[in-house]
């Protein structure tokens, strides 16, 4: 099966940029308390506000992705089958 990964960009949920720069405090506790800030209109957002805005445009890249690697699967058992000798459809 070939590789399926991909990569999702993230849109500001207020003007639609993709491009951000990263804040980089010394104080901030986790990754998820990152400052992003839009390189369009200067927003300011956490990497969670950034992933919650985009959740439709993600979770249908999930749905995508996942349609891919069972269709892979299953050519890839197919073809395994026949190898053995089984007839499959």
């Amino acid at each position: 099966m070939d590789d399926l990964s991909v990569q999702v960009p993230l849109s500001c949920p207020t003007c639609g940029c993709t491009e951000f720069s990263e804040d980089s405090e010394a104080d901030q506790k986790s990754d998820d308390e990152r400052i992003f800030t839009c390189a369009h209109c200067g927003a300011q957002f956490s990497k969670t506000q950034l992933i919650d805005a985009n959740s439709e445009s993600i979770n249908a890249t999930i749905q995508d992705i996942g349609d891919e690697i069972i269709s892979a699967l299953s050519k890839d058992l197919k073809r395994e089958l026949r190898k053995q000798g089984w007839k499959v459809k």
